[in-house]
């Protein structure tokens, strides 16, 4: 009896689980810079390529806004050597060459809107994955009480 009553109530309690799966959450964290949620827990780039996987048009939109943080980071980090490059022959009192600042200046600046490029793009590759998911609320009418001696179980 006591295994029973047991029973049922885990049954009850179970009965009102959604199956669902959790959306991915995009929040902001600091300076523009922002970061992907998954129940409340942080995700870096291969984990959320890895949760993406379900979905084919989600995962080929984050590859391009991949696409897009890599040309990025080339165009920042080659412009920044370049900067580098020229400030130091500044310090040395060497013949200063102007076209190191020029190219270096147009790829830092080229750097911007491929970056915003990637944001968007992955918001929008997220937006598609959490579009997709199936949410299917199934509870159902478990009822369990007690009328005088007797367990009544009602569905």
């Amino acid at each position: 009896m006591k295994y029973t009553i047991i029973f049922l109530l885990l049954l009850q309690t179970s009965a009102w689980a959604q199956l669902t799966q959790e959306p991915i959450e995009i929040r902001s964290r600091y300076l523009g810079e922002f970061g992907f949620f998954y129940n409340d827990r942080p995700l870096n780039i291969r984990q959320l390529k890895q949760l993406m996987a379900v979905n084919k048009d989600a995962t080929q939109q984050l590859e391009t806004a991949l696409n897009y943080r890599t040309a990025a980071g080339i165009s920042s980090v080659t412009g920044a050597v370049l900067m580098g490059y020229y400030l130091f022959e500044v310090s040395q009192d060497r013949p200063q060459n102007i076209w190191p600042v020029i190219v270096g200046g147009t790829l830092l600046i080229a750097a911007i809107p491929l970056n915003a490029t990637y944001s968007n793009k992955t918001e929008k590759a997220i937006e598609t994955y959490n579009d997709g998911l199936p949410y299917t609320n199934q509870s159902s009418n478990v009822e369990l009480e007690w009328i005088g001696t007797g367990l009544v179980l009602r569905f």
